[in-house]
């Protein structure tokens, strides 16, 4: 929760649930530029290209410089709260249904 900013420079990801964790403790995210940390990172998440060591480090340096700005504090664990546990599970459950009314 006191973290300055979250580094992920993964050049490979499954669901982003590293992404999430952080937004919602309101820490500003920087992440590889990877469709997994795209699908749950928005507000808050800046993302870079694997490997472009510069762009890391401005990207960085600006997270740090905004990380204690209330307001965006605010809209990053805003954004995490639209992912949670129980929403996935409704999302695998209507899956199921939707496959097993296409097989009736």
């Amino acid at each position: 929760r006191r973290a300055s900013a979250v580094l992920l420079p993964s050049d490979a990801e499954g669901f982003g649930l590293h992404v999430i964790e952080p937004l919602d403790c309101g820490a500003p995210v920087v992440a590889s530029d990877l469709p997994t940390t795209r699908e749950v990172g928005d507000v808050g998440t800046t993302f870079v290209k694997v490997g472009a060591i510069d762009a890391w480090v401005d990207a960085t340096l600006n997270a740090i410089a905004r990380a204690d700005d209330p307001v965006a504090r605010a809209e990053r664990s805003e954004h995490a709260s639209h992912f949670s546990w129980a929403a996935h599970a409704r999302i695998i459950l209507d899956a199921y249904r939707a496959l097993n009314s296409e097989r009736s």
